[in-house]
């Protein structure tokens, strides 16, 4: 704030670091979110794109990519265990804002676990189930069973990418 208590940007403070207050945006309305971040993070890989031809650079330079006290390097390529894992939190924070608890899914079968409180519409589960009923079943009031194949890692998490996007 300036010294007429008017609001200037948005930051963080903490008193018990020898830098304690930094600013994020001189935006004073803008949220210091998920989407803020991921839109900083996506700037600073652009450029890096742009300026060097290898991926071992250093990806957030903090303040100077709008990330006050973040310093993130890149020392190549991620390892497709780690994409694996990427990919596999990237379908649980999409699942659990459908309010799906878990998902067991195999070479051959699965199932979904639902919370009682959920934001997938039933009419979507009975469509699935009435659609495709070898497929589908219930089994109990918050569990959908599923039967598939999928042969490879990549087709496992293609299906459950899909189940996904059939629920939401």
């Amino acid at each position: 704030r300036t010294h007429d208590k008017q609001l200037i940007g948005r930051g963080s403070f903490n008193s018990k670091t020898l830098i304690a207050g930094r600013i994020f945006t001189r935006k004073p309305v803008e949220a210091i979110d998920a989407d803020f971040i991921r839109r900083r993070l996506g700037d600073a890989l652009a450029l890096r794109e742009k300026l060097v031809a290898e991926p071992y650079y250093r990806l957030v330079h903090a303040e100077a990519d709008g990330l006050p006290g973040l310093i993130i390097d890149r020392f190549g390529p991620i390892p497709l265990y780690a994409q694996s894992l990427f990919r596999a939190a990237y379908l649980k924070l999409r699942a659990a804002a459908l309010g799906i608890r878990k998902i067991d899914a195999g070479a051959s079968n699965g199932y979904i676990l639902f919370d009682e409180q959920n934001k997938v519409d039933p009419k979507r589960v009975l469509k699935l189930i009435q659609g495709k009923p070898k497929e589908y079943r219930l089994d109990g009031p918050l569990k959908v069973r599923f039967a598939h194949i999928a042969r490879t890692e990549d087709a496992l998490f293609d299906r459950v990418e899909q189940l996904i996007d059939q629920l939401g």
